[in-house]
């Protein structure tokens, strides 16, 4: 007779794959410790005193950033599909919802990472 196997428990990676997916920790750090480096851009922006096409904010390389619709965005992916990227809102704003695919709102009323469709 040949003896079965001990029962050992399988690992398991859907665990932190769930967790990664549903959270988003991962890049809620990211953002939180770019963060300061997002805002002094996006002030720069709004005040007319950027000229790079494209720049490093903390941990992100913006590739366009703009002012649409009074909203300033700081724009990591420039796809034919839709553009990705940060979107800052003033307090009288509401968020940014133009022909979205996604979006997820980041620790506060003023940030939110979009990606348009």
């Amino acid at each position: 007779m040949i003896a079965s196997p001990p029962n050992r428990p399988k690992p398991s990676f859907s665990t932190p794959v769930l967790s990664t997916l549903a959270q988003q920790w991962p890049f809620r750090v990211r953002f939180a410790l770019s963060r300061p480096a997002l805002e002094a851009l996006a002030v720069r922006i709004e005040q007319g005193r950027t000229t790079a096409k494209s720049e490093i904010a903390g941990l992100f390389f913006i590739r366009m950033m703009e002012i649409r619709g009074g909203y300033t965005c700081l724009w990591t992916d420039l796809s034919l599909n839709g553009y990705a990227g940060f979107i800052r809102r003033r307090t009288n704003q509401g968020p940014y919802s133009a022909n979205l695919w996604c979006e997820a709102r980041l620790n506060d009323d003023k940030w939110q990472f979009v990606v348009e469709d």
